[in-house]
């Protein structure tokens, strides 16, 4: 077995021109602190970059809820100036001026509770029908993992 040394301390020294010990040490610490201010700008541009991607998500939000509200306000009083031509053409017709505004209101009235209880109509119809759709699931699972469903081992515990 050979005993000689593999490396020679040549091997460790850095090559011509390179620092070697405390300057060594210094000129990584150099490093060190360039890399962390890198990282940290890197870091600062990433937070601005979010920060104003959240600035134009809530400008974009609040022009868009203005946009709402100016054509919903638009709708209305193309609604009220619609009624108020229809109930005041009604009144002179009639004579009567309370009268057409009466007829108006009842029928606007009319038709928005008609439209309510057909909405809600359809809601029940729509969930009756999921509701139906998942226990009848569940009972062809129940019949293919067990030969029988639940209406059957109800009629057969009687």
């Amino acid at each position: 077995m050979d005993n000689a040394p593999r490396f020679s301390d040549s091997d460790f020294q850095p090559p011509d021109g390179d620092p070697a010990g405390p300057d060594a040490l210094k000129q990584v610490q150099a490093h060190v602190r360039e890399a962390a201010a890198y990282a940290a700008h890197l870091l600062a541009a990433k937070a601005d970059a979010t920060r104003l991607q959240i600035r134009r998500t809530v400008i974009t939000a609040g022009l868009g809820l203005l946009g709402l509200f100016v054509g919903a306000g638009m709708l209305i009083a193309a609604a009220v100036l619609v009624l108020q031509g229809a109930a005041g053409g009604l009144g002179e017709w009639t004579q009567r001026p309370w009268l057409g505004q009466l007829i108006v209101g009842l029928a606007v009235l009319s038709l928005a509770a008609l439209a309510v209880y057909l909405g809600l109509a359809r809601i029940r119809a729509s969930s009756f029908r999921s509701t139906k759709e998942k226990y009848e699931q569940r009972k062809q699972e129940q019949r293919r993992e067990f030969g029988h469903d639940v209406a059957d081992a109800a009629k057969s515990a009687h």
